[in-house]
């Protein structure tokens, strides 16, 4: 959907939605089992029905033969009939006896006589009993026997051939047993009314229930002025899944204040500290243009500006590395870079920092330090561990840090004379922002630098763990291995490394 189109659509209610939902799934739910019942109840009673109409036949057949069949063309219904056939008003009597035994029917008989001649002429009627109404003179007809045909709703015709080449046929009129059918359907559309109405009332009343949960911790969010506030957002009696929102926009809240905090803190720093450096560059700037001054003062003076200069970058470098973590798009390709050599070359501006602080940075390599990684990202990490360590160490003092080979990797160590790390701050040291307390004579840093060792060590599958140092400030070991996670390498380049 366009940006345009999602700012006009209508709004709509979650609640109104739910409940109009419910209520037809709950309707659609009771007819589908009233129509699949009703269906059952109609071939129950039309098989019902069926099975009566061929029972009142048979039985009418057994009446006529125990009468015995006619042997001459006469008619047995005469009254002078002497041979034992069925006399009018026996059949009459038969009729009336089967229709007291089932008075929720209504029974119409017609009797036909043999087929005339040879070419087998339909006879007409002989007689009609019982309720002789439901049968036109006409229809129904003779027909096909033992076949159930039927003429109107709950009404059927059958006709069953009797001895002597006599057939009777049954007019059967069931409507009162269809009452049932009837009654089944009246109740059953009282019972889709009445769920229709139970839905309604208990769908109402449950998803506005809900929308009003939601109403207020939308409610409750809003209230929320100010992140100096109290920011825990609770709602009285909320279901789990509503009070589980709740917690987690608490949690948002919460995180959104402590990153908010930290930029505070670090806006005000890195003000103050960018002040400090800038106002040492204008003012050393404006003494050196006072006066004219031979080129090697003036060299002095661009030389330490370069320092103050390289300070300023290397802490803007280590900001936008820090707001771009976890954008895929700065990752670095993995490539063989020898760490060891790599770090004698690119702890030159370290060295140069400690001799202005009287700190004798001492680095050694030993055994195999190559590793496939990000070449940036580990020798970003080398170096703010050592100028960590050297702007924490006294004056006439050394920093000492080794890059070996070992069995499991690489293993980097850096060690000071510093005051060391407290056991309780070993864990925060790494997180952005932090900074310590301020060692006598030193500016205290941007608080990014151990987070973005942090960050270089475990985009490696790497460790890294502080103590105290035996020279009496801070130990820090890295421990990489040496095909790091993810890393793309060849079967050369395997070789290169296990070599």
């Amino acid at each position: 959907m366009k940006p345009d189109a999602a700012r006009t659509a209508r709004p709509w209610s979650l609640a109104r939605r739910l409940t109009t939902l419910f209520l037809v799934s709950t309707s659609l739910f009771v007819v589908a089992i009233s129509a699949t019942s009703a269906m059952f109840i109609e071939r129950s009673v039309d098989s019902e029905v069926e099975n009566l109409a061929r029972e009142e036949l048979d039985e009418m057949a057994s009446f006529w033969e125990r009468k015995g069949p006619p042997t001459d063309e006469r008619s047995p219904l005469p009254e002078e009939n002497t041979r034992g056939w069925p006399t009018r008003e026996e059949i009459t009597a038969k009729v009336q006896r089967l229709a007291d035994e089932h008075r929720d029917c209504h029974f119409g008989w017609r009797l036909w006589g043999p087929l005339q001649g040879t070419e087998g002429k339909v006879p007409e009627p002989m007689g009609e009993f019982g309720e002789a109404w439901m049968l036109t003179p006409t229809e129904p007809g003779y027909g096909p026997t033992k076949q159930n045909l039927p003429v109107a709703h709950a009404r059927i015709w059958q006709t069953d051939e009797l001895a002597g080449g006599y057939r009777m046929g049954l007019m059967l009129d069931a409507t009162e047993r269809y009452g049932v059918m009837r009654t089944y359907l009246f109740y059953a559309l009282i019972l889709i009314l009445a769920s229709m109405a139970l839905a309604l009332v208990f769908s109402r009343f449950f998803f506005v229930r809900v929308s009003r949960l939601l109403g207020q911790v939308a409610s409750r969010a809003r209230e929320v002025r100010s992140l100096d506030e109290p920011l825990a957002i609770t709602v009285d009696h909320a279901p789990t899944e509503i009070a589980s929102i709740a917690d987690a926009l608490s949690e948002m809240l919460e995180k959104v204040r402590r990153e908010t905090d930290q930029a505070r803190i670090f806006t005000a720093g890195l003000a103050h500290e960018l002040r400090s450096p800038v106002q040492n560059l204008v003012g050393e700037t404006e003494v050196a243009l006072l006066r004219e001054r031979d080129g090697e003062t003036y060299r002095k003076v661009l030389t330490s500006h370069l320092e103050e200069l390289r300070s300023l970058g290397d802490a803007i470098d280590n900001l936008v590395t820090i707001c771009s973590a976890g954008d895929a798009g700065r990752r670095q390709p993995r490539e063989l870079v020898d760490l060891g050599e790599e770090a004698q070359i690119r702890l030159a501006r370290e060295r140069t920092q400690g001799a202005r602080h009287k700190v004798q940075l001492e680095l050694t390599v030993e055994g195999d330090t190559r590793i496939w990684c990000d070449r940036e990202a580990l020798l970003r990490m080398i170096r703010n561990l050592v100028a960590n360590a050297i702007q924490w160490s006294p004056s006439d003092s050394r920093v000492t840090a080794s890059v070996r080979g070992v069995a499991t990797g690489i293993e980097i160590l850096v060690e000071d004379a510093g005051p060391g790390v407290a056991p309780e701050l070993r864990v925060r040291i790494f997180e952005p922002f932090f900074r310590g307390p301020q060692a006598a004579g030193r500016r205290i840093g941007y608080g990014l630098g151990l987070a973005l060792t942090r960050m270089a060590v475990d985009e490696h599958g790497g460790t890294i763990e502080v103590s105290d140092s035996a020279l009496g400030g801070a130990r820090f070991r890295v421990l990489l291995p040496r095909r790091a996670p993810g890393s793309e390498t060849s079967g050369d380049r395997s070789t290169l490394l296990t070599s």
